[in-house]
């Protein structure tokens, strides 16, 4: 009996509570529908909604981010699901939902004044916690440099630095989208990113930890863009980080990709930025550059250099005998010694000690030296130059290059005409993306090329047809100059629908797959000179046995004559000799001069020969970049 008016007595003091919390919670979403906070923008910009043809979306994909299970799809449903989940028991394995969507808590606690009191957990402590330890201060949108030879990479990065009260980079953390990704590089690995296949996940690490992780590190260098958000703005900015750990969303490489994502972040600090609003169809590192810039979002930029352009400008400063000294000394076949016993001046002997140290490092971190190799030459590297006294600052720091988003825009239309032999043609081009090597190259990596979905349409006017020239899916080039301190290895892929000459006399499309691997160099005459064998493989329903395979040789210069003007002399030579026999040869000499930073003006003359036909080809076009 005194066992049950116990249990009676706890349940009777339990229930009136009970009620008064559902009611509460009831009072809440009442209030929320009334003053419509799911369309409120502070809200969509949380849980990342556009609104398309069908409604609105979450572009999260993962279903943990939602509390209701129409969230994706229903921002009322999510914003009324999140209110009553604030107030459930802590689960026994996991976050609270408070911790889970600690962004969209502070934000409705705010909106509805919520009384702490009433919540079983009123407060995140681990991300208090976090708060405390990093103490967040500013923030800057890291930008690692494009490098050819990483995928990934190509078109340069965007990473989030959260900087520390403290000063210290290392307590700076790195916030990065990234797409999950377990193909290597080729036709699967484009084919899943361009469609989604991949999961995209946000990280967070040390800045430090982070560049690391790059193996091209040495060779990148990093622009910093120091942001204007002040503490308030921050910390709605971490929260958002913090609520977004280990949730996926698709990854897409033209839209979805990580400098998209990075910017629901500052969408989130800064209410009214609507940053992810003005991209276009194509979102590339370089164009959220320009949009945080015009945003207002910059304070400050500091340019810092990689190490191999930190040796590439030492080198320039010295001749061949004291780089090939300074080589030696990092080879360890030289002690640093014999830089005070020569005649050179003190200015030299500083560049070349320092060069040394330069490339010892560079060589050390590319993991081309051991620790037992490297400490010993670097310690004696230092004792030399200790001896040496102050050096000229602006001998060692390789100047300033203008800034990525000073460049040309990345999407470009063309409008022009010329002539096939005597058959006169109008021509228009479309390319969504992104350089090619004719393009002024402030901004861009020079020797690189990345087109895709480019699209040649001529209309002929002697018989008055419109023709598809070209379609090129993507044509990637890499045109890496060696030296005596970097061996690299330039390359290039072009796949495409393409005109060709068949044995019939005919100008038909064919698909063509090439492959080229080989080498450049450079001197300040010819410029970047290039060459490379290639293979090279065609389909096509007008081919003699609907296919042709063969190889050859390309080689070239490109020439940057002055700031505006830059010219590319280039050959060709295909034997294809399985399938449809034929020997295809072209050279051509191109020009590019720029108008106005989005304006050029590009003239070709081309010698071509196939199926033992030769003819000559002009054409002048405009270049328009937006």
């Amino acid at each position: 009996m005194y066992a049950c008016a116990l249990i009676f007595l706890f349940l009777a003091t339990e229930a009136p509570a009970s009620t008064e919390t559902r009611d509460y919670v009831a009072g809440l979403v009442e209030r929320a529908r009334q003053a419509e906070l799911h369309e409120r923008p502070e809200w969509r910009t949380l849980l990342h909604y556009k609104r398309g043809l069908f409604g609105d979306r979450s572009l999260v994909d993962d279903p943990a981010f939602f509390a209701s299970p129409e969230g994706r799809k229903g921002p009322q449903a999510e914003l009324e699901a999140t209110i009553r989940a604030f107030f459930e028991p802590m689960p026994a394995e996991g976050k609270h939902p408070v911790c889970r969507w600690i962004g969209r808590f502070e934000w409705l606690k705010e909106q509805l004044q919520i009384d702490l009191s009433t919540l079983p957990v009123p407060v995140c402590e681990p991300f208090e916690e976090i708060l405390t330890q990093v103490q967040p201060e500013s923030v800057v949108i890291a930008f690692p440099t494009a490098h050819m030879n990483s995928p990934a990479s190509m078109y340069g990065h965007t990473l989030l630095v959260v900087d520390s009260v403290h000063d210290s980079k290392l307590l700076s953390r790195a916030v990065n989208y990234a797409g999950m990704t377990d193909t290597a590089f080729g036709p699967l690995y484009a084919v899943k990113g361009i469609f989604g296949f991949y999961k995209g996940y946000y990280s967070i690490l040390p800045y430090y930890a982070k560049l690391q992780e790059y193996s091209d590190v040495n060779s990148r260098d990093i622009w910093e863009y120091r942001l204007n958000l002040n503490a308030d703005e921050i910390k709605r900015l971490v929260q958002h980080i913090y609520e977004l750990e280990n949730i996926y969303s698709d990854y897409y490489f033209f839209d979805e990709n990580c400098s998209y994502n990075l910017l629901f972040l500052l969408d989130v600090a800064r209410p009214g930025l609507d940053l992810t609003d003005k991209t276009g169809l194509w979102v590339i590192p370089l164009d959220t550059l320009r949009e945080i810039e015009k945003a207002g979002l910059v304070d400050s930029v500091e340019f810092r250099p990689s190490k191999s352009t930190k040796i590439g400008h030492i080198a320039s400063k010295l001749g061949v005998d004291q780089q090939k000294a300074a080589i030696a000394i990092a080879a360890g076949e030289l002690d640093p010694v014999v830089v005070l016993e020569s005649d050179a001046t003190p200015t030299e002997s500083i560049l070349v000690c320092d060069l040394a140290s330069e490339y010892l490092q560079y060589r050390y971190f590319e993991r081309q030296l051991l620790q037992e190799e490297y400490a010993p030459r670097f310690r004696r590297i230092l004792e030399v130059r200790s001896q040496l006294g102050e050096a000229d600052e602006d001998a060692l720091t390789p100047p300033r290059p203008i800034q990525p988003e000073f460049g040309h825009r990345s999407i470009r239309s063309s409008a022009g005409g010329g002539a096939l032999d005597d058959a006169g043609y109008a021509e228009f081009r479309f390319r969504p993306v992104y350089h090619d090597l004719l393009d002024n190259a402030d901004g861009y990596l020079p020797g690189s090329q990345i087109i895709f979905g480019e699209v040649d349409l001529r209309y002929y006017t002697r018989n008055d047809k419109l023709e598809l020239e070209k379609l090129t899916f993507f044509n990637i080039m890499s045109l890496a100059p060696r030296d005596r301190f970097f061996s690299q290895t330039s390359w290039r892929v072009d796949t495409s629908l393409m005109r060709r000459v068949t044995e019939e006399g005919k100008r038909a499309l064919v698909f063509d797959l090439t492959y080229g691997l080989g080498y450049t160099w450079a001197n300040r005459f010819t410029g970047l000179w290039f060459v490379m064998p290639e293979a090279s493989a065609q389909l096509g329903g007008s081919l003699h046995h609907n296919y042709s395979i063969g190889g050859g040789a390309s080689t070239g210069m490109l020439k940057r004559i002055t700031r505006r003007w830059q010219a590319l002399l280039f050959a060709r030579d295909t034997w294809y000799v399985f399938g449809e026999d034929n020997d295809v040869f072209s050279a051509v000499l191109a020009q590019n001069f720029e108008l106005a930073t989005n304006w050029s003006l590009r003239a070709e003359v081309a010698r071509s020969s196939e199926q033992d036909q030769w003819w000559w080809e002009w054409s002048a076009r405009l270049n328009l970049y937006h």
